[in-house]
Formats: structure tokens, sequence, C-alpha cells
């Protein structure tokens, strides 16, 4: 049964991983999962309360690395806020049309059409395109960083 419960929590964290390239899953609560179905069926994470004080940081960091992110990226480049809408609808489409490949044209395309559309600058709509992408890049790897982070700090109070 222990094996089966080892198994579940590593497919778990894995699914996090995956949640990067399909933002429709949610990353975070399959980690925290990972974490409950350990503490529930194979053993006690020592010190708790440090541990999840910790993880609860993180997940906190998880959601300021996203936000942080699209508003620095996209406020410095002028996106307005349908323009930031547009990109993250189309994050969201994306993700189910050849990902990552989907993530990255898709969004480009939609935001680059929209800017172009309403302001009929082909440079800046070409700009907040590019910056679009920048923005969902860089937030990906950013909690990639906190996700493996999440993850290790778990093994260590486990000792493994």
């Amino acid at each position: 049964m222990e094996l089966l419960l080892w198994i579940l929590t590593v497919v778990l964290f894995l699914g996090a991983f995956i949640g990067l390239i399909y933002p429709i899953i949610p990353a975070i609560l399959l980690i925290v999962l990972g974490f409950i179905v350990y503490e529930m069926g194979i053993g006690d994470i020592g010190n708790s309360y440090l541990f999840w004080g910790i993880q609860i940081l993180l997940i906190l960091f998880v959601f300021l690395a996203d936000f942080i992110t699209n508003k620095y990226f996209l406020g410095k480049a002028g996106s307005s806020k349908k323009g930031q809408l547009v990109g993250t609808v189309s994050l969201i489409i994306g993700s189910f049309i050849v990902p990552p490949i989907g993530l990255i044209v898709l969004p480009f395309i939609s935001v680059f059409l929209y800017e172009f559309i309403t302001s009929k600058d082909i440079s800046r709509s070409a700009k907040l395109a590019v910056v679009t992408v920048l923005s969902f890049v860089s937030s990906t790897f950013a909690k990639a960083i906190i996700q493996l982070t999440m993850i290790i700090i778990f093994l260590i109070f486990i000792n493994i």
C-alpha cells in the first residue's frame, strides 16, 4: 500500500509540472495534494508547522510570480487591460493547441492582432505581442523553480 501511495505522490508532483504547460491544471494544488497523500498515508512530515509555513509562503510566491511578471512586463510595455485579457485567454486556449507551441504562437498572434486593430501601430503591436510571450515564459520559469523548491523542501523534511 505504501508503494502505491508513493507512486500517487510522485504522479501528483509530476502533474504539477505538466500544469506549467497546461494552465488549466491546478499545479500548486497537485503539489499540496502530494504532501497530503504522504502525510495521511505514508508518514509524518517532521516539524509540520514549519513545513506548512514555508510551503504557504512558497505558494504565495507562485501567485506573486505570475502576477508580478505579467504586470511588470506588460505594464512597462504599455499594454491595455483588454490586451492583457486577450493574452490570458489565448494562453488558456493555446494550452490545448499543440503545447507548448500553442502557448507561444496563439498569444503572440492574438495580442498582435488585437493591439494592431485598436492602435493601427504595427511596431507597438509587435512589441506587445513579444512582451506577452516573454511574460508567460518568465512566469512559467519562475513557477517551475518555486515548485521544484517546494518538492525539495518536502524531501528534506521527510529526510530523504
